[in-house]
């Protein structure tokens, strides 16, 4: 977890599978074992969450004492995707000569840590992508009144593109009162009023177990930075993440049956020669 999720810098004590190697002719060293990882892969292979592994598993601390680290991971997937790490590892005894305490320190990592992040969802944030990183990062830091004025600035640079996939699911649905309903929110020049006009209105198969995200959306966006604190804030910028991915990824599917279910009709009736009936 310390090497998928932890911020840099910020110095932690871990649990590690440490072993104690001796010579037959004397001597001894310590080995640190390291661990493969789940991180999210975004090759056209994968574009999804899989084990890396460590281009070498265990680690000689010597006896003891701090040392640096380059750590490269690779997708056990597509054998492409490569993360790396620099790290400080501290170690010592504690107790017994086989017993011993790990703190690790990460200076930094190659791609930076911000979890899952599909095509579907860069797709869907566009040009906004750099802004979503900004607050990813801030997210993972910690720094939750930045997190929350990155994301909720996201979501208002990209709320007409928004609703004009709620727009298209809704036509595939066939509902004409959401369609009317949400073509009107698009009309709304103020963002929050927009965004209550539309959240009563979403095609059904966008629901999560029952539940219309974009009402947790809505609440979680609130009326920008109202004294908030910084906890809150977090809560707040986690939902707003989470909503936008879903969202993302689940409006891409729907679209794409639907337009892989026009295509297949379309070629039926073509090779029967009813494509005019």
């Amino acid at each position: 977890m310390f090497l998928e999720e932890a911020a840099p810098l910020i110095l932690e004590e871990v649990k590690a599978e440490v072993d104690l190697r001796s010579r037959p002719g004397g001597g001894h060293w310590y080995e640190l074992t390291w661990p493969p990882i789940f991180l999210f892969c975004k090759s056209k292979e994968c574009n999804g969450d899989h084990f890396f592994d460590p281009d070498s598993e265990v680690a000689n601390l010597g006896h003891l004492g701090a040392k640096l680290f380059f750590l490269i991971y690779t997708c056990r997937h597509c054998k492409k995707t490569v993360k790396i790490f620099a790290l400080s590892v501290s170690s010592q005894r504690d107790g017994g000569e086989d017993k011993v305490k790990v703190s690790l320190l990460k200076y930094g990592e190659n791609p930076p840590a911000i979890g899952p992040a599909p095509r579907a969802l860069q797709d869907l944030l566009g040009d906004q992508w750099p802004l979503y990183i900004q607050g990813r990062r801030s997210e993972l830091a910690g720094l939750g009144i930045g997190a929350f004025t990155y994301y909720r600035r996201v979501v208002e640079n990209i709320w007409q593109t928004v609703l004009k996939r709620l727009v298209e699911v809704a036509q595939i649905e066939g509902s004409s009162d959401k369609v009317k309903a949400l073509e009107g929110a698009q009309g709304e020049r103020e963002f929050t009023r927009s965004m209550d006009a539309a959240k009563g209105y979403i095609p059904a198969s966008l629901y999560v177990d029952r539940h219309n995200p974009f009402q947790a959306l809505y609440d979680a966006c609130g009326d920008g930075l109202h004294e908030y604190s910084d906890e809150e804030c977090i809560r707040r910028s986690t939902a707003i993440r989470l909503v936008l991915r879903k969202f993302s990824e689940r409006a891409k599917d729907v679209l794409s049956e639907d337009a892989e279910f026009r295509k297949a009709v379309a070629s039926i009736a073509t090779s029967t020669g009813q494509e005019n009936t």
